[in-house]
């Protein structure tokens, strides 16, 4: 009977093609590119504080029937301004 070799460690790398010259100088070329973020024409990710600012900038609608809206307290003149602004969803209501 033969006897099995045991198998091998996890931990261990194993020689082949993930190890070589070649694989880690592309690895080292890869390192040292800049980032894909610091290129021209790409945004950069917007912080916590920035969403949670940019959410209440969008959800500040005024109350259109107090007159919180634009053009309004005008008296007459400002109705069209207010059937625009309920159209357009400027109202909180």
């Amino acid at each position: 009977m033969q006897a099995r070799s045991a198998p091998a460690e996890a931990g261990a790398p194993q020689p082949g093609i993930l190890d070589s010259a070649a694989t880690r100088q592309a690895i080292i070329d890869a390192a040292r590119a800049p980032s894909l973020a610091a290129l021209p024409g790409t945004t950069q990710p917007v912080g916590q504080t920035q969403r949670l600012g940019s959410s209440i900038a969008a959800g500040a609608h005024g109350d259109c029937d107090k007159g919180e809206y634009a053009g309004g307290g005008m008296g007459l003149l400002s109705l069209p301004f207010w059937a625009a602004a309920k159209l357009r969803g400027d109202c909180s209501r």
